[in-house]
Parts: C-alpha cells; sequence; structure tokens
C-alpha cells in the first residue's frame, strides 16, 4: 500500500507539471490543442484510483466549441466532493461577473 501512495504522489506531481507547462487553451493551433487535449484525457484515465476507489475528477467549462477542460482535481479524499465545492464558488463568481455571467461549469470522472 505504500508503494501505491508513493507512486500516486509521483503521478500527482507530473500532473502538475504537465498542467502548468501546457495550458490547453494557448494553443496556437487547433489540431496540436486538440491532440494534446486527448493525451492528457488518455493519461488522466490510466491513473490509480485513490484508496477509497475514487475517481479523478474533470473541472471543465462550457465554451464556444463545447466542454473544455480546465484542469484535473486529484489527491482528495474525496476528489468529486472538492471539485463541486470548487464548481459551486467558481459559478457564483462567474454569475457575479458581466463577462461570464453565461458560462456553465461541470465536474466529470476522470478515470
Amino acid at each position: 500500500m505504500a508503494s501505491q501512495y508513493a507512486v500516486r504522489k509521483q503521478v500527482i506531481r507530473l500532473a502538475g507539471l504537465i498542467f502548468s507547462a501546457l495550458p490547453l487553451g494557448l494553443q496556437p493551433e487547433a489540431s496540436n490543442a486538440d491532440e494534446r487535449s486527448k493525451k492528457l484525457e488518455n493519461f488522466a484515465a490510466g491513473l490509480p484510483r485513490g484508496a477509497a476507489e475514487n475517481p479523478d475528477q474533470w473541472f471543465e467549462v462550457r465554451g464556444e466549441k463545447g466542454w473544455k477542460k480546465l484542469l484535473l482535481v486529484l489527491g482528495y479524499a474525496d476528489n468529486k466532493k472538492f471539485c463541486e465545492s470548487f464548481l459551486t464558488n467558481t459559478s457564483k463568481k462567474s454569475q457575479n461577473s458581466q463577462k461570464s455571467k453565461d458560462r456553465k461549469f461541470r465536474c466529470r470522472a476522470a478515470n
């Protein structure tokens, strides 16, 4: 069990590096962004679940071209609960902003 925890901790660090280095919404070429997004989705799908078999969660926003992944929630005792809490707070802030009033957010299982 300790080795699974160590592997998960390393995966969390790696995922953090990937997401900080590859902001999906800022890629200049759509096909490259789509390709990178698909690779990250496949990577997340292969991650091990936590001790309680709790899936990691994608936090997504609906844009002009459909749902886009903003971040991957992982490493919490209850990833879904944390993601939904983040979703509630983000939705409230969005509703208070004229610029992003109509944005929709969701949480979706990643693995």
